[in-house]
């Protein structure tokens, strides 16, 4: 597992995870949306990136096609073909400082396994109806059982996607959350901006005009400062499970799901 540029955050070193696995085996969760949304905050720091688009639908690479030149370039590259591994198709194209996958909900077994031997990351979008959270589960159950994710050192989170501005549903849905027992990286809210930008072939940090699209837009900056970016120190120890939610001494901590106070919003505290 290898990471990429290391910048200077402050006093502390931090470097970027070189490979983002945006996967989930239940379809229709906001994959793409997630994979999308990432390379373009990602890109607009100044970073290279790559988006590589596992799915049979190729959303991520229409995606890439309705992109303007007036925006930072993101390089798509395709999954494996017939004349070539997974890992060689894995590789960063050279320049380029890390590549978000969106992975095809009919990764299982060793499919799943090999992209998973080769992500420092994996994020498992979740949509917040009783059919996703057992779906997610037993797609997490299989994540664990990953001799990948067992043996090496594979952050792995969810991220609650589409969530209404409905305190009751919050409550009830966090608690589900809290249940996975995997920590929860970022939560976004049900919101149209989302449909809009991507038709333009945006990312919500491209697009951060008023107040609620400049909402979002920070919880992407802070999806990516909190677990795409980690210390570039290698940790004491690893985790007795085998995965981490980062290097020692500066992993994200899993954060609670509640309504701000004044606005009605969903966050993360």
């Amino acid at each position: 597992m290898g990471y990429c540029r290391a910048v200077l955050l402050g006093s502390v070193r931090k470097a970027m995870r070189s490979r983002v696995l945006v996967v989930n085996g239940k379809g229709g969760c906001g994959k793409t949306t997630v994979a999308t949304n990432l390379a373009s905050t990602i890109a607009n720091r100044g970073q290279r990136v790559a988006l590589m688009d596992y799915e049979r639908e190729a959303c991520a690479s229409a995606w890439l096609g309705w992109r303007g030149h007036y925006v930072p370039s993101i390089t798509r590259t395709q999954g494996a073909s017939m004349y070539e591994t997974t890992a060689f198709s894995l590789r960063i194209p050279p320049g380029h400082d890390c590549m978000v996958i969106d992975g095809s909900s009919g990764l299982t077994g060793s499919d799943l396994d090999l992209p998973l031997q080769q992500a420092d990351l994996v994020l498992v979008p979740l949509m917040p109806s009783p059919f996703d959270l057992e779906a997610t589960a037993r797609f997490l159950a299989e994540l664990r059982a990953s001799r990948s994710v067992r043996r090496r050192r594979v952050a792995v989170a969810v991220i609650v996607m589409r969530l209404p501005e409905c305190e009751e549903t919050v409550a009830r849905f966090a608690d589900s959350v809290r249940k996975l027992a995997v920590p929860c990286a970022a939560v976004f809210r049900d919101h149209p901006v989302y449909n809009a930008a991507a038709a333009k072939g945006l990312g919500i940090s491209e697009v951060a005009g008023n107040e609620d699209e400049r909402v979002e837009a920070a919880a992407w900056e802070r999806l990516v400062d909190d677990w795409v970016m980690v210390t570039s120190e290698p940790p004491a120890k690893v985790p007795a499970n085998g995965t981490a939610n980062g290097h020692a001494g500066t992993q994200p901590q899993a954060r609670k799901l509640e309504l701000e106070p004044m606005s009605g919003l969903a966050r993360l505290s």
